[in-house]
């Protein structure tokens, strides 16, 4: 028998206020200058071209760094229609930006969906707050090509295996990602049973990846196994449960729609070791962004609880839980949810490993958020109204919107995952937020 999550109607508008503006502080600036080609000549060629030779400059409190011979290339799936387009940079050899570490690839994201610009920011830092072993990092930076003033870009390191990413050791160590919307675009994927479809996205050692993906292949699907039986002593067997307890938290505080379709990674330390979930990647579409789509706007709300299933998927008759869903592609989407998570919650011992990690971990930790989000307002705010006039948005306003959201959706997980009802219950149901029904 299915419980439904115990919501309570929020009576009222939650009020946030812009922060005291102290004096503004400037953005570093990076400069790239393309030397064989033009900026419109690589948004027409394709995200996929690399070009080599260019010169990088940061500008940063008074202190400039130069950078020759720096690979430029374009970066994305659906944001590189946008007219504002993220892109990767490669170094010669590993440079440290900012403290964040050596690397030599570095992603430049534009977060052109997201007027707020801080979607990404604020899910790494509840991600890090919160604890898991390898998580991102990013800078706001200003961006100019060719002498063109791009806007407020956010720099992160790319994800891959490097000690100053995700350090894994062993040979046959993989980082793997579950990609349900652009994988067969790829030039290799592999099929789960579950009809998941997996890329590797880097592994330790290359000329070994055929090998660690079938290492990697053959546990995946034991854990699908595991889910699908309702065996939980098979499924920590197989899967480190609590680094999927994570994702699933920051997925639905987030309320993120890529959450279970795209950019889900996972990574395994070779022979012997478990599958983590893990880090979490891509949330500018996250935290109510309703640039996102056109969806029913109770979609967007904080009180819709896993709304991208309802949604999506036609209900099977007489079903109420969150799995009872035809994997059939219905309205705007079309792509698959993988199930995976929805079946993991439907074992008791799961929601309990959930709730004592939210417990533990994010219970008390909605302060935090916010402070760094109304510290990140003032540090950036400058130059995103000047990225907001360039590429329309209301930035304000979307802080407002942002951290009133954020604000509600930690609210009603207080009442529901907190509780001891969600752990003495079964997986919650989709329609929790009172969503429509889905027509006939």
């Amino acid at each position: 028998m299915f419980f439904v999550f115990v919501i309570t109607i929020f009576v009222g508008v939650l009020t946030a206020k812009k922060p005291e503006e102290d004096e503004p502080e400037a953005l570093p600036v990076v400069k790239i200058s393309l030397l064989n080609t033009t900026l419109a000549e690589v948004h027409e060629n394709g995200k996929d071209i690399k070009y080599d030779g260019n010169n990088l400059e940061i500008f940063d409190n008074g202190i400039t760094n130069f950078y020759d011979n720096v690979e430029f290339k374009g970066r994305g799936n659906f944001s590189w229609s946008a007219d504002k387009r993220s892109y990767r940079i490669k170094f010669d050899e590993k440079v440290d930006l900012f403290g964040m570490g050596k690397k030599r690839k570095w992603a430049l994201i534009a977060n052109s969906m997201d007027d707020s610009l801080m979607r990404n920011d604020v899910a790494y830092f509840m991600s890090d707050l919160t604890g898991g072993e390898y998580e991102m990092e990013g800078r706001f930076v200003e961006l100019v090509v060719n002498g063109e003033e791009r806007g407020v870009y956010y720099l992160v390191k790319t994800m891959e295996i490097d000690k100053q990413a995700i350090g894994l050791k062993e040979p046959d160590g993989v980082l793997v990602e579950m990609d349900n919307a652009y994988c067969e675009a790829e030039e290799r994927s592999w099929t789960a049973k579950n009809g998941d479809c997996l890329t590797v996205e880097d592994a330790v050692t290359k000329d070994w990846t055929e090998e660690a993906m079938a290492g990697f292949l053959r546990e995946y699907n034991k854990m699908v196994n595991a889910v699908a039986n309702k065996d939980f002593e098979a499924l920590e067997e197989v899967a480190d449960v609590e680094s999927f307890a994570r994702y699933f938290l920051i997925s639905e505080l987030s309320a993120n729609p890529d959450a279970y379709v795209t950019s889900w990674y996972f990574y395994r330390d070779g022979l012997g070791d478990k599958i983590h979930a893990g880090p979490v990647w891509d949330f500018d579409s996250a935290f109510g962004n309703r640039n996102w789509g056109d969806w029913p706007e109770k979609f967007y709300e904080p009180e819709t609880i896993l709304g991208r299933f309802e949604y999506t998927y036609e209900k099977k008759k007489g079903s109420t839980g969150v799995c009872g869903y035809d994997k059939r592609k219905t309205l705007k989407t079309t792509v698959e949810l993988s199930f995976l998570m929805c079946e993991m919650l439907e074992l008791p011992e799961f929601r309990e490993v959930v709730s004592e990690v939210y417990m533990e971990k994010f219970q008390d930790k909605k302060d935090l958020i916010l402070e760094h989000l109304e510290e990140t307002y003032a540090k950036i705010h400058e130059a995103a109204l000047r990225n907001a006039e360039k590429w329309g948005g209301d930035f304000d306003a979307e802080f407002i919107y942002l951290a009133d959201w954020i604000s509600a959706r930690f609210e009603m997980f207080e009442k529901s995952i907190g509780s001891s009802l969600f752990t003495a219950g079964a997986a919650p149901a989709a329609n929790v937020g009172n969503a429509p029904a889905k027509a006939d």
